[in-house]
C-alpha cells in the first residue's frame, strides 16, 4: 500500500497533509514529539478513512533518537511521498544563546531533512516508482532577522538543496518541491510568543490556514513546481523583497528590531 511519511505531524501544516493524503487512501507514517496527540490523530484518521497509520514518537534533536528511527525508515518498501515538515523557531540572540541550542536547529531542520531525502529517494528509484519529496521551508529564508539567524539560514539551506535536488531526480521521476510558508496560522507563532493581535489579518496582510498552504502544494505538485509560495500576500512580500535594496532593508530591519544598528549593517 503507497505510503506517505510526514514529520511534525502533531498540529499546523503537517497535521493539514496527513488529513490530505489520508483523504486520498495513503497509509501514513506520522511523526511528533507529543504521543498522546499523535494516538489521537492516528485514531480519527485510521478509523475515518480506514487506512492504517503507523506514528512514531521522536524528537528529532536527539540524534540517538533519530537515528533509530531512520533505521526504521530504512527497512520501509513502500513510501512513495516524504513531508520534511519538523521544524521550529527560536526568538534568541546566537551569541547570547547555548551553542548548542542553536546547533539542534540544524539536526532539525537539515541533518534530519536530508537523511530522510536521501533514503526515500534511493528506495523510490531502486523500486522505478513515481514519487515526491516535499521540504516545507519558509518565507523567512528570503528575510535575514536578527533573533533568527539560524532559522531563516536553514530554510534558506533547503530551498536550495530542494531546487538542486529536483534536477536531479527529475530522470526518475521523483519530483521535489521546496514549500514556502509565509503568514499562516500555526502554533508555531504561539510558541515565540507572538501576539494574538499581531497574527490578525490587517489591509492587504492576510493570514492563511495550513489547509490552504497544503492546497498550494498539491496544486503545486500537479503543475510540477519546484518552488511554491502559498498565497498572494505571500507572494507579494517575496517580490518585494527582490527588488528593496539590501542596505535600505538592513536598515529597515535593524531599526524595527532594536537589535542591531545602522553602524553594524554590511
Amino acid at each position: 500500500m503507497r505510503t506517505a511519511l510526514i514529520t511534525g505531524a502533531t498540529s499546523g501544516i503537517g497535521l493539514a497533509y496527513a488529513q490530505a493524503f489520508a483523504e486520498r487512501g495513503y497509509q501514513l507514517i506520522l511523526t511528533g514529539r507529543r504521543q498522546e496527540k499523535l494516538e489521537e490523530i492516528a485514531h480519527t484518521l485510521s478509523h475515518t478513512y480506514h487506512i492504517p497509520v503507523t506514528i512514531c514518537v521522536v524528537d528529532f534533536k536527539d540524534t540517538k533518537a533519530f537515528e533509530r528511527f531512520s533505521d526504521f525508515i530504512k527497512a520501509q518498501k513502500d513510501i512513495e511521498i516524504l513531508v520534511n515538515n519538523a521544524g521550529y523557531g527560536l526568538k534568541k540572540s546566537f551569541i547570547e544563546d547555548e551553542l548548542e541550542t542553536q546547533l539542534e536547529m540544524l539536526q532539525v531542520h537539515i541533518t534530519a531533512s536530508v537523511t530522510l531525502a536521501h533514503l526515500v529517494a534511493n528506495q523510490l528509484k531502486t523500486a522505478h516508482k513515481n514519487g515526491c519529496i516535499i521540504n516545507v521551508c519558509s518565507l523567512a529564508a528570503f528575510t535575514p532577522l536578527p533573533s533568527s539567524a539560524m532559522y531563516c539560514s536553514t530554510k534558506q539551506f533547503l530551498i536550495k538543496f530542494s531546487e538542486s535536488l529536483a534536477m536531479e531526480l527529475k530522470p526518475y521521476n521523483i519530483q521535489v518541491q521546496a514549500l514556502c510558508p509565509g503568514f499562516v496560522h500555526t502554533d508555531f507563532h504561539s510558541r515565540l510568543d507572538i501576539s494574538e493581535e499581531a497574527c490578525k489579518n490587517y489591509g492587504i496582510i492576510t493570514w492563511g490556514t495550513p489547509e490552504e498552504v497544503v492546497k498550494a502544494s498539491l496544486r503545486g505538485l500537479i503543475h510540477h513546481q519546484v518552488f511554491v509560495i502559498p498565497g498572494g500576500f505571500n507572494k507579494l512580500c517575496y517580490n518585494l523583497l527582490k527588488w528593496i535594496p539590501r542596505p535600505l532593508y538592513l536598515e529597515l530591519v535593524g531599526r524595527y528590531s532594536g537589535q542591531f544598528s545602522s553602524k553594524n549593517k554590511e
